[in-house]
């Protein structure tokens, strides 16, 4: 097989198993392969493997080949003059200070450490340290430090307000006296049983999240991508902050008062339960109380470690084996990992009855106005929203604790 047609094998191969790879990502982008296809795709790369490995011994070859025409073709151009200089009555050759240093005698013998060359002499070894430091220009890659990701924004509903505060009525009473009714005859009048129905005014109050960083003049106008890195950092910084707030917020102004600080919701104690049990206890609570279908948990990464390798006793673990990389739901519902919720504590809620308020969207400034930043030279980079939390059903909530 030539090279033109390994590259053909390889390309197709390659192909071959993209396909194979994308026919078998589920609606999550994540990879659901049986051990039949798991072992036809390890067959595959292994012939690729080969395939590789006769293409890589090909290019060598021709690599040696060329250099070895390209010093045959180097050693052809000594046929040709050389310059020459006048010498008395001849003419001698010219010699380039490289020749020279090849055909000194102290070099071919290597018995003394100085070589000396006409008026030229060399006494130290050209090396990094006594010649050019290698150059090397910096990449534009910055490695950011191991943050979490936002996912709590992505599942709650939000909408914009135009106001400090956002206020709605929360049906507080609801009492059904609703019954059937005889008719009314002469000397008996029936009653209808009457509803009792109450209403509380409740405010979400709208809160200021900021952060910002000083950077000198000649960082903004001399560094590359710098703007572009302040921006995405500091925006992420109040995100990441608004969402913790969304969750766990103590409502203590300036704080948000956030989904697990909310009055009425429900809670469950994992107590002497397994932790699936506590779990699907917390569902029906929510079914109950909150008269509505949880859509979604929220939990700590080491609680999910330790419910993912749960084992029965004969050993088997309770979810699929580890070589599937399975669904992150528990009865059905979708499980959501992130270090802003509490170890040892989940949240089960309706993402419906909780809505993300935006009085002001991200936004990102940059001034030399503070303090005497004008004369130091000295930019703020100011990044900030505004927002809030409504819970519209403190009921359709259920926090599980000691996980």
């Amino acid at each position: 097989m030539n090279k033109k047609e390994l590259t053909a094998k390889i390309d197709s191969l390659q192909n071959e198993l993209k396909d194979l790879f994308s026919s078998h990502k589920d609606a999550n982008g994540e990879f659901k392969m049986s051990a039949d296809v798991l072992e036809e795709a390890e067959k595959r790369e292994s012939e690729l493997g080969d395939l590789n490995k006769k293409l890589f011994d090909i290019n060598k070859v021709e690599s040696m080949v060329k250099r070895n025409e390209d010093y045959q073709a180097s050693n052809s151009k000594a046929a040709n003059p050389l310059p020459f200089e006048a010498g008395g009555s001849q003419w001698s050759e010219v010699k380039t200070i490289g020749r020279q240093i090849v055909e000194s005698g102290a070099l071919k013998g290597l018995n003394s450490p100085t070589v000396s060359l006409g008026d030229i002499q060399i006494k130290t070894l050209m090396s990094t340290g006594a010649g050019w430091s290698p150059e090397s220009i910096r990449s534009g890659i910055v490695a950011l430090s191991p943050q979490r990701a936002l996912t709590l924004l992505d599942y709650m509903p939000s909408i914009e307000v135009n106001q400090a505060a956002f206020k709605f009525m929360l049906e507080s009473t609801f009492t059904n006296n609703a019954a059937e009714v005889a008719e009314s005859v002469d000397g008996t009048l029936q009653t209808y049983g009457e509803g009792v129905l109450a209403l509380t005014e409740t405010t979400a109050l709208i809160q200021k999240i900021g952060t910002f960083v000083p950077v000198s003049d000649e960082q903004l106008e001399d560094v590359p991508g710098i703007t572009d890195y302040l921006n995405q950092r500091l925006s992420y910084m109040v995100k990441a902050r608004f969402e913790s707030q969304l969750l766990s917020g103590n409502g203590t102004a300036p704080n948000i008062k956030g989904i697990t600080s909310t009055s009425g919701i429900n809670t469950q104690a994992k107590s002497t339960d397994s932790v699936f049990d506590a779990i699907y206890k917390a569902i029906t609570k929510v079914r109950v109380q909150g008269q509505t279908e949880p859509n979604l948990i929220i939990m700590h990464p080491t609680d999910w470690q330790n419910l993912r390798i749960t084992q029965a006793s004969t050993g088997q673990y309770i979810f699929e084996s580890p070589a599937l990389a399975g669904d992150r739901s528990i009865f059905g519902i979708p499980v959501i990992l992130s270090t802003v919720a509490t170890a040892g504590t989940a949240v089960l809620f309706d993402t419906f009855y909780t809505m993300a308020l935006m009085r002001k969207g991200l936004e990102v400034q940059y001034s030399n106005s503070h303090s005497t930043y004008f004369v130091n030279g000295v930019q703020a980079v100011r990044a900030d929203m505004r927002g809030g939390l409504a819970v519209l059903r403190p009921k359709a909530i259920c926090t599980i604790t000691g996980l």
